[in-house]
C-alpha cells in the first residue's frame, strides 16, 4: 500500500454506495464515464479488477489493464482458505503488480 500513499493522486477506487439498484446502476453509469475519459489519453491505464471468495473458500481475482481501448495485460489468480480480507488484498496486490509490469 505504500505506492497508494505516495501516489494518492495517481489511484481512484470506485466502490458502490449500497446495493441498492439505483445506486448500482448510478455506480456503472460513473465507471463508464471514468473509463471512456480514461482511454483517450496516451498517458493513461485503467485496471479494472474483481475478487471473491466462493463458498469452497476458494479466492478467485482477476485483473484487466486496458490502454488505447484495448486490453494490453489480464491476470487470474486463484487461491484457497483465505479470508475475505485477504482475498481483497491479494486482488489489490495483484493489480499493483500487474500495473508495474505494464508499465514499466
Amino acid at each position: 500500500m505504500r505506492v497508494v500513499n505516495y501516489f494518492s493522486d495517481k489511484f481512484l477506487f470506485y466502490s458502490p454506495i449500497s446495493s441498492d439498484k439505483e445506486d448500482i446502476y448510478k455506480h456503472l453509469d460513473n465507471l463508464n464515464k471514468v473509463f471512456c475519459q480514461s482511454q483517450i489519453s496516451l498517458y493513461l491505464v485503467t485496471v479494472i479488477a474483481d475478487g471473491g471468495v466462493k463458498k469452497s473458500n476458494v479466492a478467485t481475482a482477476v485483473t484487466y489493464i486496458w490502454k488505447n481501448n484495448a486490453v494490453i495485460k489480464q491476470t487470474r489468480a486463484q487461491t484457497i482458505n483465505i479470508t475475505f480480507i485477504e482475498a481483497e488484498l491479494m486482488t489489490i496486490h495483484l493489480d499493483l503488480i500487474s500495473t508495474i509490469d505494464v508499465v514499466t
